[in-house]
């Protein structure tokens, strides 16, 4: 949250949205009256969406998924992205957005190299990419930064951060969790 008010974010796009971390940016921007695109690439994840509280949410295995995410961030004037699953999904974030926005890369969920990018994005409207590793954000703004961030996620952690456990396992039925 600290990077979107930080940058003057009105409204943002986050890939992978119906996983746990997807749910918890979710919530606490719905929670910060932040307009949030949510990427999902599954049907049945709408719902789940939804149920939390999103309004804006395209799935990238839509035939008109790019037109359909365009639309949403003409309407909404979001200028940045939160992808953690990299490869064409930059490259299509990074070429839809508007001028003066950017692409927070924390995840290579593709595995891929990010592709099918237009320079002329980058270079004539003022587009960037960046890399986002939480780590690098806590040495740089120190300890107390840190200790306030600690003491949020524990007051939020059965809110705004709260993740949903399908199931649990003893130790010894590992072979049996995994499948």
């Amino acid at each position: 949250m600290d990077t979107i008010k930080e940058n003057s974010h009105k409204a943002i796009i986050q890939t992978a949205a119906a996983s746990s971390l997807g749910k918890m940016i979710l919530r606490s921007c719905i929670k910060e009256n932040i307009p949030v695109i949510n990427v999902v690439r599954r049907d049945e994840q709408v719902k789940v969406l939804k149920e939390i509280g999103a309004k804006y949410i395209v799935n990238s295995s839509n035939r008109n998924f790019e037109y359909e995410l365009k639309k949403h961030i003409d309407s909404l004037n979001a200028t940045a992205a939160f992808d953690c699953v990299g490869g064409e999904m930059t490259g299509s974030l990074i070429n839809l957005l508007g001028k003066n926005s950017v692409v927070y890369v924390y995840g290579m969920l593709s595995q891929e190299k990010i592709a099918e990018i237009d320079p002329a994005e980058l270079i004539f409207n003022r587009k960037k990419i960046e890399g986002l590793w939480t780590q690098e954000i806590i040495k740089r703004k120190g300890a107390y930064y840190m200790l306030k961030v600690l003491k949020k996620i524990v007051k939020e952690l059965s809110g705004t951060l709260k993740t949903d456990i399908a199931n649990e396992f003893d130790l010894g039925e590992i072979d049996t969790a995994l499948n």
